[in-house]
């Protein structure tokens, strides 16, 4: 279904009982909103892979954390990417499975520095040292 999609549209939707509903915006090309039938709402990006001409989906975000203002604009901007021969899919999984920051040692490293000032931290971290690490 293509609707002219406005903010009352968007707060009002509902899906039927047991099928989700996709409404494509005819106000900007790629742009849907997905309405489940317990009534969560999700904005997406759907267009045309540049390399293989698969149809792709790019997740936006939910309704209302992003308006549908912000789901324009980002839909604008994914259309450009796509434009310029790049998959924003890809290119997004691309850049998490170079990032290092979801790794566990990253994490924990991440974990440590942020929380190893506390006294019961202090204390965790020394056992080795003996019960004088741990006294008050």
């Amino acid at each position: 279904m293509q609707k002219s999609l406005t903010d009352i549209l968007v707060r009002t939707v509902a899906a039927g009982d047991s099928k989700r509903l996709d409404i494509s915006d005819s106000r900007c090309d790629g742009l849907a909103l997905r309405v489940t039938p317990t009534g969560f709402k999700t904005w997406s990006f759907r267009f045309r892979d540049p390399k293989t001409g698969k149809d792709v989906r790019s997740t936006i975000g939910r309704y209302p954390d992003v308006s549908l203002s912000q789901a324009r604009e980002r839909a604008i901007e994914l259309r450009r990417e796509v434009a310029k021969g790049i998959n924003p899919v890809e290119r997004k999984r691309k850049e998490r499975a170079e990032s290092d920051s979801s790794t566990f040692a990253a994490l924990a490293e991440r974990y440590l520095s942020e929380h190893s000032s506390s006294p019961l931290m202090k204390c965790l971290f020394s056992w080795g040292d003996g019960p004088s690490a741990c006294s008050r």
